[in-house]
């Protein structure tokens, strides 16, 4: 459950915060169009939508400035499900001698990470969401099918007449209903038209018609299916405010584009449609109808903003979206559906600053091997770390202090490197170790990459293994590859020249150990590469 609830959980939550930053960029965009066309806002909001259900693998990195989004990150990137109890069982061998104690086990809800606890409660809300939904559906599938009747034979060439006008090559279903008195469209695929059984008496033949265009139009523009997907959407982000709105604006949008394919389609003047609606229907048709359905009429508001819309002076009418439209939407689908944007780094933060205790950042000023601007893994200066800002920052939600790289040996042949960061100096007891670090190739899952080893001040140790896939992944990357364990977490997100050459993104990893002998002081520490194909390197530890 570990890998999958880790990549619906990094899916939700960059999916959700790019929304944040995407959601005002496309409001100001169809503010400025809010003369033009209502298919263009509307295209351009579906798109929007549909970039909330489509995965992102081409990332970008993006600075982020407040300190409190890493936490947020750290906590949802995290793989999901806890296991304590294999970490410590890993962390202190029977043959290191060390003394551990075993805690009763406690009950499942209490062993689940915070990440986890939330994605279960966003799995009970999307569920209750689509419950409600489909028993709503349900019930009124049932109530239409028990109420609808043929329509009368006037009534039916009326309709034909029009579904010639629209150019339609098959003709859609007409039913009337009993006991509501609002036309609208109900349906999963393209849908089927409803209309009250008195509509055949009520306003002249062009009202009627003006009527049974705006509906017809929601048959050929597909929007029952553009709806249920709306619904789907909604279910997927149920608690993201910005998902409602978008979907309210969008079913704002496409009433005002079939009011335009209905007036282009019947080539009459947008004061004419306007009356047939205001004057002579709402007289006559409550604003009453199934929820989620597509209706003529919605709330008062909406239909005033959609009369203004029509009546605006110069406007221009077109039955379906135009080739610029078509070729514009194509561009932006194909350049913003599949591009995401990653956190890169966060604002730095003060000494001191930590969930829990005081953190101490370790120096490892002594080993440094390689600079963060230059290439160090290769022949090309532009293979490195330079858009990784050093000094003091907050990232995967730790504190480190990145001033430079260590680089440890892999294969046996590979003599460039040390093997080893030896005798780091410690001299403090503490509770957890960070590690900020990745690994250079790719390796069998769960190979063993390094080792750290704490020396205790009374002369026993405990080894920590660094486990391809577990604990670390090589630092470029191509799409999302989840590490699966829940004390390691993607801390920075980017590029350099050899990676965009390549079509590749790099990523750091925070790696955090609980210490198995936390009352004890640590004098040294090592960090030992296993010489494997995957060749750790190391920016920056800190303990708390």
């Amino acid at each position: 459950m570990n890998s999958a609830a880790e990549t619906l959980a990094h899916f939700l939550w960059l999916q959700s915060w790019q929304l944040l930053l995407f959601f005002p960029v496309v409001w100001v965009v169809c503010r400025a169009l809010r003369g033009a066309s209502a298919h263009w806002r509307y295209g351009l909001w579906l798109v929007l939508l549909v970039k909330c259900c489509v995965p992102s693998f081409l990332l970008v990195p993006a600075p982020v400035v407040s300190e409190a989004v890493p936490w947020i990150v750290a906590a949802i990137q995290a793989p999901f499900g806890s296991r304590e109890a294999a970490v410590m069982a890993e962390s202190s061998p029977a043959a290191s001698g060390a003394t551990t104690r075993v805690e009763s086990a406690a009950p499942f809800w209490r062993q689940w990470a915070w990440p986890q606890r939330g994605l279960a409660v966003w799995a009970l809300g999307a569920a209750g969401f689509l419950a409600v939904a489909l028993v709503k559906a349900g019930r009124i599938q049932r109530e239409l099918r028990g109420a609808r009747t043929l329509p009368v034979l006037e009534l039916e060439l009326e309709f034909l007449a029009l579904v010639r006008a629209f150019g339609l090559r098959s003709r859609p279903k007409l039913c009337l209903i009993r006991g509501l008195s609002q036309p609208f469209v109900w349906g999963v695929w393209r849908g089927c038209i409803y209309l009250p059984a008195g509509f055949g008496q009520q306003g002249t033949e062009p009202q009627r018609k003006l009527v049974m265009a705006h509906e017809l139009a929601h048959v050929a523009r597909w929007d029952a299916l553009v709806n249920f997907l709306q619904v789907f959407a909604q279910a997927l982000f149920v608690f993201h405010p910005l998902v409602w709105w978008l979907n309210r604006i969008i079913r704002h949008e496409r009433e005002k584009c079939c009011d335009e394919m209905a007036v282009a389609g019947l080539n009459v003047s947008s004061r004419e449609y306007g009356s047939a609606i205001v004057d002579r229907l709402v007289d006559y048709f409550e604003p009453a109808c199934p929820s989620s359905s597509l209706a003529i009429s919605g709330q008062a508001r909406d239909l005033e903003d959609r009369i203004a819309s029509l009546l605006r002076p110069g406007r221009v009418f077109h039955r379906r979206p135009s080739r610029a439209l078509w070729a514009t939407l194509a561009v932006v689908a194909a350049l913003g559906l599949p591009t995401g944007l990653s956190v890169a780094s966060s604002s730095a933060t003060g000494a001191g600053r930590s969930r829990i205790g005081a953190p101490a950042v370790l120096d490892l000023a002594p080993y440094f091997n390689a600079s963060l601007k230059a290439g160090w893994l290769t022949t090309n200066a532009d293979n490195g770390l330079a858009e990784l800002r050093a000094g003091p920052q907050w990232l995967g939600g730790a504190s480190f202090d990145v001033q430079g790289v260590v680089q440890l040996a892999g294969r046996l042949e590979d003599q460039r490197f040390p093997k080893a960061i030896n005798r780091l100096p410690v001299g403090v007891a503490f509770q957890r170790l960070h590690l900020l670090h990745a690994a250079n190739g790719r390796e069998t899952e769960g190979a063993t990459v390094a080792t750290v080893v704490l020396r205790y001040a009374d002369g026993q140790t405990a080894r920590l293994p660094m486990l391809y896939g577990e604990r670390v992944r090589d630092w470029r990357f191509t799409e999302y590859e989840p590490v699966r364990n829940p004390n390691t977490v993607t801390a920075w997100t980017g590029n350099n020249a050899e990676a965009r050459a390549r079509n590749e993104a790099l990523r750091l990893y925070r790696t955090t150990w609980d210490n198995p002998r936390p009352g004890h002081a640590v004098a040294s520490l090592d960090v030992v590469s296993a010489r494997s194909r995957s060749a750790p390197f190391v920016l920056a530890m800190t303990i708390e």
